[in-house]
């Protein structure tokens, strides 16, 4: 049976745009943004604070968000170390590497260097946002199960006057199953598609607390904005990777630059849709002609709302000069940003297979093979 664009109803994200709308109001951004490393901090403590308090429910919640949840931990500890940084009037430095950030500070516990140690798994924490580095070799997570518990305990020991104490919500006496509930079992994440999933697992939920009003939009907007910035652009990663067989070896070289380096959402999504049979997109039904054009509408509109935001994926992260760069948070933008993240975010997952099971973009000879239960073992 031919498949439509209706497969926006089998998306990434379980939560629908009809139960987004009539809480929207919920997501108006009212209060007045700054442009501060205590503010900055502060939005990915309270992401982190609501997480943990999920995990002490002990509802295996944390392990199926592990790479968002890591992602997280460690941009608020770059956060913090370096608000701290900034208490000691000194310049912040561009740098995302704890072992130049730490060497700034004149406090610096036994207890951070342990933690620290915890999470320090590359130079900028890129290996919790992408399955790929920029050799296009897997992560060093890959494979791994690791416990989280002993960064906990590590901050614990902080004393409370320090200028990098840590105020997560959790603290000894650690609850027996605490240590399962921070075990991530990063093995299960085997293809990029499934960190993706991780990452808008997180965002459906904050989407559904701030309706459920377990917290104020004001207090977490930037967290969830970078989040479903995050999913665009691994969803266009995802998709350029699965074109990657029509093309020919030169263009295949530059598109897995892109894969593995490029940030712009621009970029992406115009080399996103060059790949694209659009000169053939005619031969599908009428109906699937104008959900498909409706669709990339749509994708295009969410992507210059993200873009003209946050082109480089660091105004959601880090303040900004503000003589030469600016974020323009208005009352509604998140609104509008869920509603069309909502709208695409299954058209933008299945895209490619649909155009596929229509005949046309060719499968892969690795999907033929798939296809016809070849497993490559004679």
């Amino acid at each position: 049976m031919t498949k439509i664009f209706r497969l926006i109803q089998y998306t990434m994200i379980l939560f629908t745009l009809d139960k987004f709308l009539p809480e929207k109001e919920k997501f108006a951004i009212t209060c007045n943004h700054e442009n501060s490393w205590g503010f900055y901090t502060a939005q990915y403590e309270k992401v982190l604070n609501v997480l943990n308090e999920q995990g002490l429910k002990f509802h295996y919640q944390l392990n199926p968000r592990s790479y968002a949840y890591m992602f997280l931990l460690r941009h608020y500890c770059e956060l913090k170390l370096k608000s701290a940084i900034l208490k000691e009037s000194r310049d912040v430095p561009i740098t995302h590497a704890f072992s130049e950030l730490l060497s700034l500070l004149s406090d610096v516990p036994e207890g951070l260097i342990a933690a620290i140690e915890e999470i320090n798994l590359d130079e900028d924490g890129s290996c919790y946002r992408y399955f790929y580095g920029n050799d296009g070799e897997v992560g060093p997570l890959y494979g791994k199960v690791k416990e989280m518990q002993p960064f906990y305990e590590y901050i614990s020991t902080i004393p409370a006057e320090s200028s990098v104490k840590m105020n997560l919500g959790l603290t000894p006496v650690f609850h027996k199953r605490l240590r399962w509930e921070l075990t991530f079992h990063f093995n299960e994440v085997n293809y990029p598609g499934v960190l993706r999933t991780q990452y808008d697992y997180l965002t459906e939920f904050f989407i559904a607390g701030i309706i459920s009003e377990d917290f104020n939009v004001n207090e977490v907007y930037l967290p969830l904005l970078f989040l479903i910035r995050h999913s665009l652009e691994l969803a266009l990663k995802e998709n350029l990777s699965d074109l990657l067989h029509t093309t020919d070896e030169q263009q295949q070289r530059k598109i897995n630059r892109l894969i593995t380096r490029e940030h712009k959402l621009a970029r992406l999504f115009n080399k996103y849709t060059e790949l694209l049979p659009v000169d053939r997109i005619y031969e599908l039904t009428l109906e699937m002609q104008e959900q498909y054009h409706n669709y990339m509408a749509q994708v295009d509109n969410l992507k210059e709302l993200l873009h003209r935001l946050d082109a480089n994926s660091r105004y959601f992260r880090y303040p900004y000069d503000p003589i030469t760069e600016h974020l323009h948070i208005s009352r509604d933008i998140l609104i509008d940003i869920i509603t069309d993240f909502l709208t695409v975010d299954g058209f933008i997952t299945f895209n490619v297979d649909v155009l596929k099971e229509n005949n046309l973009i060719p499968y892969s000879e690795r999907e033929i093979e798939r296809m016809m239960g070849f497993n490559g073992f004679e």
